[in-house]
């Protein structure tokens, strides 16, 4: 049986074009608080010292009228302040097209790893390529009960999980790429990180919802009032931290699925 390789290796592009869109993100994530502050008017938790220290003294001594300016703003020239409003502006969006491509490069990945499954399961009673439902819906809503009794029809219909479809010996294949693993390795480790990669998705959704201040793509950011959260120097801080740590996403099990994780062995 010919194996068609190809979602695989799509498959690791799309993880590539994932890290890249992250890195992305936080770049513009970690610009927006000082812009915010600029363009708000909040001044730099150094300005009072300053003024009340060396440089306040220097300007009783000395006054000037530009040195009294720019303590003002917080220690930021006049165009450096003027210019913050269009800067936020431009940094929120860039994180908002950043948030948008993780849903898409998601949705693109889950259906490469339809094809890949495709592409090694055998139709027990046909013998030909099995056919599969379209991965999870993204955003779904579903609880355990609904899983449990999904799985009670399955099998009280006779029908069987994927992995059922793949012969013995297609699962103990190995592909001659990268650390050598296994077809079910690559199955259940793409299955894993697929998984990881649409709760990180729901992260980005919630960033991007926060700072644009209304809902994005299917996410639920906004009060129950329907009043959105106030923009606050902390929380922005707070949503460039969250999108950098990735809290659902193993990096060694990610990192293995670009280069055929052979750097991560």
């Amino acid at each position: 049986m010919e194996i068609n390789l190809e979602p695989l290796l799509k498959l690791e592009q799309a993880m590539k074009k994932w890290k890249i869109m992250h890195i992305e993100g936080l770049k513009h994530l970690r610009l927006i608080p000082d812009l915010f502050d600029a363009a708000s008017g909040t001044k730099d938790e150094d300005a009072s010292e300053h003024q009340n220290g060396v440089l306040g003294r220097v300007m009783n001594t000395a006054p000037s009228p530009r040195l009294r300016e720019f303590v003002l703003n917080g220690l930021r020239h006049p165009s450096e302040v003027e210019a913050a409003p269009e800067k936020l502006t431009d940094a929120i969006e860039g994180v908002l097209a950043e948030a948008a491509k993780a849903i898409h490069i998601y949705f693109e990945a889950a259906d490469l790893l339809d094809e890949f499954k495709a592409a090694v399961a055998v139709d027990a009673a046909e013998g030909g390529a099995a056919a599969f439902a379209p991965a999870d819906a993204l955003f779904r809503d579903a609880d355990a009960d609904a899983d449990d009794a999904d799985a009670d029809a399955d099998a009280a219909s006779g029908r069987r999980h994927w992995i059922d479809d793949v012969p013995g010996s297609v699962l103990l294949a190995r592909v001659p790429w990268g650390a050598n693993r296994t077809i079910e390795e690559w199955l259940w480790l793409c299955v894993a990180v697929l998984e990881q990669i649409e709760s990180e998705v729901e992260v980005k959704e919630a960033v991007a919802s926060y700072l644009s201040q209304q809902p994005f793509a299917g996410g639920d950011s906004l009060e129950d009032e329907g009043v959105a959260e106030a923009l606050e120097r902390g929380k922005i801080e707070g949503c460039a931290e969250v999108w950098e740590l990735e809290p659902y996403l193993d990096n060694k099990l990610f990192e293995s699925m670009i280069d055929g994780g052979a750097s991560h062995e």
